[in-house]
């Protein structure tokens, strides 16, 4: 195992040939013209530390104060620790002192801190040549260091102009124009994302529209209105319950204001807590005397309280301000997981036709305005104003046949299973009064770690005017729970996996929500036990949370390796592993950790066992669209038809990687699936990996459509997303999120017996 070389990626093969090749367009624009010159890398300090919003505005007035002097041109920075110039500055090392004013906030900018002085010490890093990057992207030279970093740049650069005027979140930033209103005191902020992307033979910006929760800003009363759904706040004038006032204590913790009753206060607060007493009978020290909020705000700053019965908000020990003296400001972020309403109408607001779609990345650029960016022309580098226009292989179709007699076989069945009364149960079928958590959450943590036998819930609903679709689809979940299989492919279709024992992995690390530090992480496995990949058998381990790393992802292995010897009589020849939720960052680690342990789980059996192996990521968290030429080459959604392909134009440079949208989008713009090859033993070629890969999408075994996904990866969400509910002592009385923590050792095994059994779909 030492002298495995487990650094390089898989470079890519021959592309692909199969299908019949159409132009589509795709949301890249070409970066047309590279800097000719290098580019000058510093580290910047700021101290005392602060959020990046800040970091930005003491850069301004670094710029200000000394961008003629030390810092000529137009140099950008990423709001952290790094600056990149077109022209290197007059020194190697300086620092400066800079007081920040109290100056107007760009719209949709937040910061609680008052003007005070920071240090910022400028060091320089790096000389940056961009030749190295060129030779790169002509896959004449490896991705170095240099690359990435010349790649960061790039990204600073198409950056900077945007975070310097909007609120940002990551690589997207965010406007108040066209703001949606969502349910519960939020609303709905359009944006843009963009990323700077190397392909073959040239750099690439990514531009996606974005969208994302932001807390409505004004009146604090209105806020609280709308969080505890009252059509006004004469609704409240009886005064709040302790279950309203936890519910808004929870929703406004940490929310930034501003005070009115003294509108020289440019400072702003934020919520600590609330009062657990209204303003009227909040009680404080005063003077050697008691006197209570409602009557000291009459007295010191003549306000009488409109509303007294409402609690005081606390920002910080004995300071308690009325609600109706706090205006929220604007631009704060919503940073916790939508509730199902919200969701739904998130959804309503961002789904969006292709055509539509590609407009608003045509407004974006707009916005933009790549051509009159002084920082992009600066630096020498200019963009298209068009989409990249790549080609692609739309798949050949395929006629199904048919796989007997229905009739026959249904009363088969029936004889059979009248014959069996005498066994076990093998499913349980549960009908619930309502759509609630609790229930179902405590029906399937019992089910499948207490008593070991696979359920299928219903809700009371469906079963008074059950609709066929719906029968249909509870039906094939049923079955593959009890062993069977809803579609396979005939075995001509698929000889990698009929012309010797082959198993198909998915593995997937769910983690927590975030901001919750109680709850770990659960990893995930599956693996197929048929040479139709239509079964598979699962196991799960929780590990410590954030960790995308699996930990025992040897374990794993050796127990669905030997669940396949001990269903199919033999050991896998070859491994095809799909892995889910693996970010291009952490490629080269999984590589290392993961890919050893694959091969130390089959070593572990038996020393000379050696399946050969390929190792596949699979990305759904990206911003590629596709978009058709032309009507007639998309389907009746205006998307690109299932099956289609890019495997050239937008991918890597050198690497083997290719994008396969396999699903017919039912509403919005499709997003198609990335997979990118870490290692692969099994010598694949391009047609053969997406041939094959495209194939599996069509047996998902809960739909009789094709699925986005491969599913051994989406089985493997699943299995972890059910795990979720196996924590002991959970209250699943909110549906965002349980009260009670858990930390690994609360989470109950699954029964041996039913992780051989598709008990999680």
């Amino acid at each position: 195992m030492a002298s495995l070389n487990l650094t390089e990626f898989v470079r890519r093969p021959a592309p692909g040939t199969l299908g019949h090749p159409v132009n589509i367009r795709t949301n890249f624009f070409e970066i047309q013209t590279l800097p000719n010159t290098n580019i000058y890398h510093y580290d910047v300090t700021i101290t005392p530390d602060v959020p990046p919003i800040v970091n930005r505005r003491v850069y301004t007035q670094l710029i200000a104060t000394h961008g003629d002097s030390d810092l000529g041109g137009r140099p950008v920075f990423d709001g952290r620790k790094n600056i990149f110039s077109a022209r290197a500055f007059p020194f190697d090392a300086k620092s400066f002192d800079i007081m920040l004013p109290e100056d107007i906030l760009p719209k949709g900018v937040v910061t609680k801190h008052p003007p005070r002085g920071f240090k910022v010490k400028i060091k320089k890093a790096a000389d940056i040549n961009l030749e190295e990057l060129r030779l790169a992207l002509n896959s004449k030279a490896a991705m170095s260091n240099n690359c990435l970093t010349a790649i960061m740049a790039l990204d600073v650069l198409i950056h900077h102009k945007p975070a310097m005027l909007y609120s940002t979140v990551g690589r997207s930033f965010y406007t108040p124009d066209g703001a949606y209103e969502l349910y519960g005191g939020l609303e709905v902020w359009n944006g843009f994302y963009q990323s700077a992307r190397p392909a073959s033979g040239r750099m690439l910006i990514n531009l996606d529209v974005a969208a994302t929760a932001y807390f409505q800003s004004g009146p604090l009363v209105d806020l609280v209105v709308k969080i505890l759904d009252r059509r006004s706040i004469d609704d409240l004038r009886r005064g709040i319950n302790d279950r309203e006032r936890n519910k808004l204590e929870k929703a406004l913790r940490g929310v930034q204001f501003r005070v009115t009753h003294r509108a020289q206060l440019r400072r702003s607060f934020k919520i600590m807590k609330l009062t657990p007493t209204p303003a009227s009978h909040t009680m404080f020290e005063k003077e050697n005397s008691k006197t209570d909020v409602a009557t000291y705000f009459q007295e010191t700053y003549g306000k009488r309280l409109l509303y007294p019965f409402l609690p005081c908000v606390v920002t910080g020990r004995d300071i308690f301000l009325p609600m109706e003296l706090c205006s929220v400001i604007q631009g704060q972020r919503y940073p916790k997981k939508l509730n199902e309403r919200q969701t739904a109408d998130m959804i309503k607001f961002t789904c969006q036709p292709p055509h539509v779609r590609a407009n608003k990345i045509r407004d974006g650029l707009k916005i933009l305005s790549y051509r009159n960016n002084e920082y992009l022309k600066d630096f020498g580098v200019s963009v298209a104003t068009e989409m990249a226009n790549i080609p692609n292989k739309n798949p050949p179709v395929i006629y199904a046949n048919p796989q007997g007699d229905i009739e026959k076989s249904l009363k088969e069945a029936w004889f059979r299973a009248g014959n069996a009364v005498k066994s076990q149960p093998q499913l349980m079928l549960c009908v619930l009064p309502t759509k609630g958590v609790p229930l179902y959450a405590e029906i399937k943590r019992v089910s499948d770690t207490v008593i070991g036998v696979a359920t299928q819930c219903i809700q009371m609903s469906h079963t008074r005017q059950p609709k066929k679709q719906y029968c249909a689809n509870v039906c094939l979940k049923m079955n593959v729970k009890l062993g069977g299989m809803n579609a396979f492919l005939s075995p001509d279709q698929t000889p990698f996996l009929t012309d010797m024992p082959t198993i198909l992995f998915g593995a997937d690390v769910s983690h927590p929500k975030p901001g919750d530090t109680t709850r770990p992480s659960i990893a995930s496995l599956v693996g197929s036990m048929d040479s139709k990949a239509a079964r598979y058998a699962a196991t799960i381990r929780v590990q410590t949370a954030r960790t995308e790393t699996i930990a025992d992802l040897g374990g794993m292995v050796v127990e669905l390796l030997k669940t396949f010897y001990q269903t199919c009589g033999q050991k896998p020849s070859r491994i095809l592993f799909y892995r889910d939720g693996v970010s291009d960052g952490q490629f080269a680690e999984v590589l290392r950790s993961e890919v050893a342990s694959v091969k130390q789980a089959c070593v572990t059996l038996d020393a000379n066992y050696k399946p050969t192996i390929s190792f596949v990521v699979v990305q759904k968290r990206h911003h590629a669209r596709f978009f058709p030429m032309r009507r007639e080459e998309g389907d009746r959604t205006g998307n690109c038809f299932p099956g289609t392909v890019v495997d050239s134009g937008i991918t890597h440079p050198f690497e083997f990687d290719f994008f396969l949208q396999s699903h017919a989008g039912l509403q919005g713009t499709s997003r198609p699936t990335h997979y990118h090859v870490l290692y692969d033993e099994n010598k694949f070629t391009a047609d053969k990996l997406q041939d094959f890969t495209y194939r599996l999408c069509h047996l998902f075994a809960r739909c009789t459509r094709t699925v986005s996904v491969v599913p051994p990866a989406y089985y493997a969400h699943l299995v972890a997303a059910r795990a979720r509910f196996h924590s002991r002592g959970e209250n699943w009385t909110d549906t965002e999120s349980s009260e009670a923590g858990g930390d690994e050792s609360t989470y109950l095994a699954v029964k041996p017996d039913l992780l051989r059994v598709m008990y999680f779909m």
